[in-house]
């Protein structure tokens, strides 16, 4: 048997991007515009912001399930024109195929892989989002979380350079999220890919994330970055992990703070993420 290798995680870059769409009244309806961004290989980025300020867009662009309007997008050294068979997505819907079982599923995107490479990695993905005993049931036969744990188990078995991630966890209960990141940070350490979330979760980005991303409202822009320069594995009952989740809180003014309390927080400083890290909020 050949012991299947994970391709090595890839850069996304963004270059003056923006993204118009028609609006009902037939004029152009701009959802983003003027988004650069460099995304290092192997790190984690989340983009969170109000609705319709085009994250999922992004997401989407990146993917090349959408074309930019204006600007270019680039995974790795090839710039993209076309649904990328380097990324792998979970959409905020399972979408899975509903005549295949989770087994079928899974192994759906490793055709070009052996069979006996295929069965491991099936097991080890359905191990790792805790989907024993499920492996022969059908999508209509799942719950919400166990369709999307499902969805997950297929994007990461390739083991894909880049993993884009359209709230994933926005329909799982409460303790099955926070199991899901968790899963999700292990599953990566094996292939280490590039991985972009989109979340309202202002706690699940501070936890998963190397940077926190905030777009403006529409059309979307990045407004602020922040380096989450907390140690792993991340205490979400700690003093600094709460520190730094009122900070990106207090972007969108929803922090009730005394004078002492916003004296501590993190200083938040004015500026635009480019790909030039150095300018970014740290």
């Amino acid at each position: 048997m050949t012991r299947v290798s994970a391709t090595p995680a890839a850069t996304v870059r963004l270059e003056g991007v923006g993204k118009a769409f028609t609006g009902s009244d037939g004029r152009p309806l701009s959802a983003v515009s003027e988004v650069d961004l460099l995304v290092a290989a192997g790190e984690i980025v989340a983009l969170v912001g109000p609705s319709g300020c085009g994250k999922s867009t992004l997401l989407r662009l990146m993917a090349g399930l959408e074309f930019p309007s204006e600007g270019s997008v680039w995974v790795g050294a090839h710039r993209v024109t076309g649904p990328d068979p380097e990324c792998g997505m979970v959409f905020q819907e399972h979408r899975l195929l509903p005549w295949l079982n989770v087994e079928g599923n899974i192994a759906f995107g490793l055709r070009s892989f052996g069979a006996q490479d295929r069965e491991r990695i099936v097991a080890e993905q359905i191990a790792q989002t805790g989907l024993a005993g499920f492996e022969r049931a059908y999508p209509h036969q799942l719950s919400g979380g166990m369709a999307q744990r499902a969805a997950l188990a297929r994007a990461l078995a390739p083991k894909p350079p880049v993993l884009l991630l359209d709230e994933p966890f926005g329909a799982l209960d409460a303790f099955t999220k926070v199991r899901m990141q968790e899963e999700l940070l292990r599953a990566r350490q094996l292939s280490q890919p590039t991985t972009l979330l989109v979340t309202h979760d202002i706690e699940e980005a501070v936890f998963l994330a190397d940077r926190v991303l905030v777009l403006a409202e529409r059309p979307g822009r990045i407004q602020r970055a922040f380096v989450v320069d907390l140690a792993r594995p991340r205490d979400r009952t700690s003093t600094a992990f709460s520190r730094f989740r009122r900070t990106v809180l207090r972007e969108f003014g929803i922090v009730n703070e005394t004078p002492a309390e916003a004296a501590e927080l993190i200083p938040i400083h004015r500026g635009i993420a480019l790909a030039n890290r150095s300018k970014e909020v740290s």
